[in-house]
C-alpha cells in the first residue's frame, strides 16, 4: 500500500490484451445473465455456455489455448441459465454453480476430464434454495468446504458443503445481488436489491454489525467486496440519477461513505474485483469493454491507476489466481474477459529494465495464500479463526506447487491435480510442499501493513510478533538472486564489415534444412539459379564478391550440404535426384570471376547412388572417418563410406515417417532420429535395431530439431508447443517417455536449430528468419535450462552454422564461433567472455576439445569399433596459465580517513539575522530596568540608539 507521502509501485501499472493466438476462441458463452459467469483456477476455466440447453457449464485446461478443435467439456449442470460460478481457494478442481432455480450445485472436475467425460460427469453436492433463483455465492477464504448462497428468498445460507447442509440462514432485507467474505473470513457482507442496502454481518452470531442506505437508487443491482486486510469496502451501484457509482466505506463506522465517485450513465452495474496481495481493485460492467483498476489504501482511500480496452463488449470477467500469473514478466494480475465468442486474457504488468531473476521483481510480489485451507468446515462454524498459510510466488520456491501460465505463450504442462474423491481441508495435493515451505511466512506476514486484525467485532490493535518479523527477514535472505556460472556474461561480437563476405546471393528460402556450411578453410551455400548450382568461398578472403562467380553444379536442387570434419576441403551435397556428390574443393574453384572460356564446375569427387527419391539431410560421423548418414523420402535411413565411394548398409522398416533431424551419440555407435511423426528414436545402425523410442513436442506438426550432447549424454530437442510456441526439452536417452525438462522460446514461426558446445555445456539457439541467436547453460539438475544472453540484431538470418571450436582465438576468450546468412552476406559472430587478465590462458574456461583425428575408418567402425573423440588441449604454447597466474595485490584508488572535521557552516541572510537576534535578546537580559527613551542618548551611546558601531552599514 502505498504511504501518504510515498509513490506506489503499482502506479505504472499497464493493462495489455494478450495475442489472439492465446486467446479461448471458438467459444459460445452465454451472455443473458448479469452475474459473474466466469471463473478460473490454476487448473481450469469455467465459462457459462449457450447451446441448446440452458445451465450448461464449458470447463477447459487453463492452458489450453487458441480454437476449440472439438467442444470444450460442457456440463449440462442446471435447466436454467446460469447466475454465477466460483472455483474453491483451496481446491482448483472444486467449482461451485448457481443458476436461476432453486439450486446451487458443487462439482468436483477429474483429472484429464474431456468433453468425452462431460455428458458422465455429476455433481458432488447439490445446495438446495428453497425453490428460489440463487444469484451470488462465494467460497469462504480459509475454510474448508464453506459457501454462502444468496438470492431472491431474501436469506443469506452459509453451507457445509461436505454434508450438503445450511448450518446459518441469514434474513436481508431484499435480493442479495452482492456477497463478499472478509479477508480473515470472520464477517460477510451483503448488497441488498429492494432496500438498497449493504450490511456487514457477523454470521456466526447471526447478528448485523452495521447497514447502510449505500446508493440512492430504487430497486437497482448493488454490488460489494471487502479490501483484504484494509479496513475498507468498496460498493458499486446508481445514484438517484441512475448513473454509475462507487463507494468506499469503513465497515466499523457505515454512517457515511469515506469517499464516492461517479463513473458514467450505464445501465449495467460495475462488478468489483479485488486483489489482496496488491490493493488493487478492478472494474468493469457487462457490455463494458474498459477495465478500471484503482489502488486502495487508507490515507487516499481510492486512487485510479489506468484503465485498459478490451477489442469488444465484456460480459463477464475475473482474475487469474496469483499463483498462476508470470511473475518473472511482472504480470501482477491477469483477467479474463467474456467476449462474444472468445475469452480474452489481459495482462496487467508493472514495466522493470531488469527482470532476470526473481530478486529483480520480488518487491512487486507479496507472498500470497496457498491453495491450501487452515481449517475445516466444523472448525469454522464451532467459532475457530485461522488465516491460510502463504507462500511465495518466486518459481525457484514452488516446489510442486501450481505451474505458471506465461503471459507470452500459456503452454506449460500442468501439474497434477488434487484429490479426486471427496472433500478434504487440503484439496489439493500439489500445494503441500509450498505450504510447508510457507511456515516461515504464514499469516502474519500477510499483506497487511496496517497493524489491525479484522474480527467479529470490528478492527483491534494487533501487535505483530518478533519471532514472525524475524522469520520473514529469514526468507527474504534465502533468494537467490544470481547464479553462479563461469558464461554469465557471454556476448556475441560481429566481425567488421571488412571481414564479412559481401555479395553473395544465397538460394535460402526454399528449405528447412541449413542453407549454409563451414569448415576450417571455407563456407558453401547454395547459390540461386537453376542447375542445383552452389559457391565456396575460402575464409581467408572477405570483401566484396563478383556477381557472376565460377560456381558448382550438381545438376538438381540441393536439399543439403555438410563439410567432412576431419578433411576441410570435402564437401557432401544432398540433391533431389537421390544422389549424394562428395567434392574435393580446392583454392583455384573458389569463388571468383568467371572467364569467358570458364564453366562451372560439375564433376564431383564421389557420387553415391542408392536413394530412390530425394535426400532429406546428411550427417557426418563425429570419430570415424568419411562415415557419412543420409535420410531419404523413401523411407530408407543409409550408411555410406564417402571417401571410397560405396554404400556399408541400408535400414529399412525402422521408421514410419520422414526423418527430420540426426544426432550421433557420443561415441558414435547410436543415432538418434526425429520423424514427421513427432517421434524421438534411438538406432543402433549396426544392428539395424531401435533401442528406445518416445514423442518429442506432440502438440505441433511442425519439425523438431535434436542434438546429442556428449559431457552428459542427454539428448536436446527443439520444436513448437501449442500454438506456435517455440520449445526445447531435454530427454534421458535410456527413457524417452517423458522429457525431464521443457522450456518455452516465445511464439514464433521459425524453427530453433540447436547448437551445443560439449566443453562449456552452452547450448545457442537460433532460427531462419530470427535476428536473434539466445544462449542457454544445460545443467544435469532441474530446472535443467540457465538463459544467459542473446545476441540481437534486426537483420534476419536465413542460415546458422558453426565454425570448430579449434578456430576460437583463446586470447581474446572467445568460446564459440558461427557464420550468420543474410540475404545477401556471410558475417561471423563470435562468442566472447569478458574477463579482466585475457593474456593468461583461461583454464576454468576452456577444456580439451575435439581433435582432427578420427579415431577409427569406417570399416573398422562397421567391423565393431567405437571410440569417443580424441581430445587436445586449446592452450597456446608458451601460454601462461591463468590458474598459475600470481595473484594481484589490488590498492585502494583514493584513501579515505576515517574522521573529518565537519565544514564551517556557509553564511546565509537567515544565519545573520538569527545571530543579530540572539545578540539583542542577550542585550536585553543585562538590562531589564526600564529605559527612559528621552535620555537614552545620554547613556554613553552618542546616538542614542542602542546600537554598536560596528553594526551599522554604510
Amino acid at each position: 500500500m502505498a504511504g501518504r507521502f510515498k509513490a506506489s509501485k503499482y502506479r505504472h501499472m499497464r493493462g495489455k490484451v494478450l495475442k489472439k493466438d492465446m486467446w479461448f476462441v471458438d467459444f459460445s458463452p452465454s451472455t443473458t445473465s448479469d452475474g459473474q459467469t466466469i471463473d478460473a483456477s490454476t487448473e481450469w476455466l469455467a465459462v457459462a455456455w449457450s447451446s441448446g440447453n440452458c445451465g450448461d457449464i464449458g470447463i477447459v485446461p487453463i492452458d489450453q489455448v487458441g480454437k476449440c478443435g472439438k467442444l470444450p467439456a460442457v456440463v449440462h449442470g442446471h435447466g436454467q441459465q446460469i447466475c454465477d460460478v466460483q472455483f474453491s481457494p483451496h481446491d482448483p478442481n472444486l467449482l461451485a454453480s448457481s443458476a436461476d432455480h432453486s439450486d446451487a450445485k458443487v462439482w468436483r472436475v477429474p483429472a484429464g476430464f474431456s468433453s468425452s467425460d462431460a455428458s458422465s460427469l455429476q455433481p458432488a453436492q447439490v445446495l438446495s434454495h428453497g425453490g428460489r433463483r440463487v444469484d451470488r455465492l462465494r467460497w469462504h477464504p480459509n475454510a474448508a468446504n464453506v459457501v454462502a448462497t444468496g438470492g431472491v428468498d431474501k436469506i443469506v445460507k452459509l453451507w457445509d458443503v461436505e454434508s450438503g447442509v445450511a448450518k446459518l440462514s441469514l434474513e436481508q432485507g431484499g435480493a442479495v445481488d452482492g456477497l463478499t467474505f472478509s479477508h480473515d473470513g470472520t464477517l460477510l457482507a451483503s448488497a441488498t436489491r429492494e432496500d438498497n442496502a449493504v450490511s456487514v454481518w457477523d454470521p456466526r452470531a447471526s447478528k448485523a454489525i452495521g447497514s447502510v442506505q449505500a446508493h440512492d437508487a430504487k430497486s437497482k443491482t448493488q454490488r460489494v467486496t471487502f479490501c483484504g486486510n484494509l479496513p475498507l469496502m468498496v460498493s458499486s451501484g446508481f445514484n438517484k440519477y441512475r448513473d454509475r457509482e462507487w463507494a468506499v466505506w469503513d465497515p466499523r463506522k457505515l454512517d457515511k461513505a469515506l469517499k464516492r465517485s461517479v463513473h458514467d450513465a450505464g445501465t449495467t452495474v460495475m462488478n468489483p474485483l479485488y486483489d489482496v496481495d496488491t490493493n488493487v481493485l478492478f472494474m468493469s460492467a457487462k457490455g463494458d469493454s474498459n477495465i478500471r483498476f484503482f489502488e486502495i489504501s487508507e490515507a487516499k482511500h481510492l486512487e485510479s491507476l489506468n484503465s485498459i480496452s478490451a477489442p469488444e463488449g465484456l460480459r463477464s470477467f475475473c482474475l487469474l489466481p496469483k499463483l498462476a500469473c508470470d511473475v518473472m514478466a511482472t504480470e501482477v494480475d491477469r483477467a479474463f474477459g467474456v467476449g462474444m465468442n472468445s475469452v480474452i486474457p489481459i495482462s496487467f504488468q508493472v514495466p522493470r529494465s531488469s527482470k532476470a531473476c526473481f530478486g529483480d521483481v520480488a518487491d512487486l510480489f507479496p507472498n500470497t495464500a496457498a491453495e491450501k485451507a487452515a481449517l475445516s468446515a466444523a472448525e469454522w462454524f464451532s467459532g475457530s479463526d485461522a488465516q491460510v498459510d502463504l507462500v511465495s510466488v518466486d518459481p525457484d520456491q514452488r516446489g510442486d506447487g501450481p505451474l505458471t501460465v506465461s503471459c507470452s505463450n500459456p503452454n506449460a504442462p500442468r501439474g497434477t491435480t488434487g484429490a479426486t474423491l471427496g472433500f478434504s481441508a487440503a484439496a489439493s495435493s500439489r500445494t503441500a510442499a509450498p505450504a510447508a515451505a510457507a511456515a516461515s511466512t504464514s499469516s502474519a506476514a500477510s499483506s497487511s501493513s496496517t497493524g489491525q486484525k479484522l474480527t467479529g467485532g470490528g478492527w483491534q490493535a494487533m501487535a505483530p510478533k518478533e519471532e514472525e518479523k524475524e522469520e520473514e527477514v529469514y526468507v527474504a535472505r534465502k533468494v537467490k538472486v544470481v547464479r553462479s556460472s563461469n558464461y554469465r556474461h557471454i556476448h556475441g561480437k560481429p566481425y567488421m564489415q571488412a571481414k564479412t563476405f559481401q555479395n553473395l546471393q544465397p538460394d535460402c528460402f526454399s528449405r528447412e534444412t541449413n542453407p549454409v556450411a563451414v569448415s576450417e578453410r571455407y563456407l558453401a551455400t547454395p547459390w540461386k539459379g537453376p542447375g542445383g548450382r552452389f559457391a565456396v568461398v575460402p575464409l581467408s578472403k572477405p570483401g566484396r564478391h563478383p556477381d557472376d562467380p565460377l560456381l558448382f553444379e550438381c545438376g538438381s536442387n540441393i536439399i543439403d550440404l555438410q563439410f567432412d570434419p576431419f578433411h576441410p576441403d570435402r564437401l557432401a551435397t544432398a540433391g533431389e535426384d537421390g544422389h549424394i556428390k562428395v567434392w574435393k574443393i580446392t583454392d583455384d574453384q573458389c569463388l571468383r570471376k568467371k572467364g569467358r572460356s570458364d564453366t562451372n564446375f560439375t564433376e564431383p569427387a564421389v557420387d553415391l547412388s542408392g536413394h530412390l527419391t530425394k535426400v532429406n539431410l546428411i550427417k557426418y560421423h563425429p570419430t570415424v572417418e568419411g562415415l557419412l548418414f543420409s535420410a531419404s523420402g523413401d523411407g530408407t535411413m543409409r550408411l555410406w563410406d564417402s571417401i571410397n565411394g560405396k554404400e556399408l548398409l541400408c535400414m529399412e522398416g525402422l521408421i514410419e515417417d520422414m526423418v527430420q533431424d540426426v544426432s550421433w551419440g557420443p561415441d558414435g555407435s547410436l543415432i538418434a532420429v526425429s520423424t514427421k511423426d513427432k517421434k524421438l528414436k534411438i538406432i543402433d545402425p549396426r544392428k539395424q535395431k531401435v533401442i528406445q523410442e518416445g514423442i518429442a513436442h506432440p502438440n505441433s506438426a511442425k519439425s523438431t530439431r535434436i542434438v546429442w550432447m556428449r559431457n552428459n549424454n542427454l539428448i536436446l530437442t527443439c520444436g513448437f508447443g501449442r500454438s506456435s510456441a517455440r520449445e526445447m526439452s531435454l530427454f534421458n536417452p535410456n527413457d524417452l517417455s517423458a522429457p525431464i525438462g521443457s522450456a518455452e522460446q516465445g511464439a514464433s514461426n521459425s524453427i530453433m536449430n540447436p547448437f551445443y558446445d560439449p566443453e562449456t555445456g552452452v547450448a545457442f539457439l537460433a532460427g531462419k528468419g530470427d535476428g536473434n541467436v539466445m544462449f542457454y547453460e544445460i545443467t544435469e539438475e532441474a530446472p535443467y535450462f540457465h538463459f544467459l544472453n542473446a545476441y540481437r540484431t534486426s537483420e534476419p538470418q536465413f542460415g546458422i552454422a558453426a565454425f570448430s571450436k579449434r578456430v576460437v582465438d583463446v586470447k581474446k576468450v572467445e568460446i564459440f564461433r558461427m557464420l550468420k546468412l543474410t540475404q545477401d552476406s556471410a558475417i561471423p559472430i563470435r562468442f566472447l567472455v569478458p574477463r579482466t587478465r585475457p593474456e593468461f590462458f583461461q583454464d576454468d574456461v576452456y577444456s580439451p576439445t575435439q581433435s582432427d583425428t578420427p579415431t577409427c575408418t569406417a570399416t573398422e567402425w562397421m567391423n565393431g569399433a567405437s571410440a569417443l573423440p580424441k581430445l587436445v588441449s586449446m592452450r597456446p604454447p608458451g601460454m601462461p596459465l591463468l590458474s598459475e597466474a600470481p595473484v594481484i595485490e589490488r590498492k585502494a584508488k583514493y584513501t579515505f580517513k576515517p574522521h573529518i572535521a565537519p565544514k564551517e557552516e556557509q553564511t546565509t541572510p537567515d544565519s545573520v539575522m538569527s545571530a543579530h537576534y540572539d545578540k539583542m535578546m542577550s542585550f536585553k537580559e543585562t538590562n531589564d530596568a526600564p529605559v527612559d527613551q528621552g535620555t537614552m542618548a545620554n547613556d554613553g551611546d552618542e546616538d542614542g540608539w542602542g546600537v554598536d558601531d560596528e553594526e551599522w552599514s554604510d
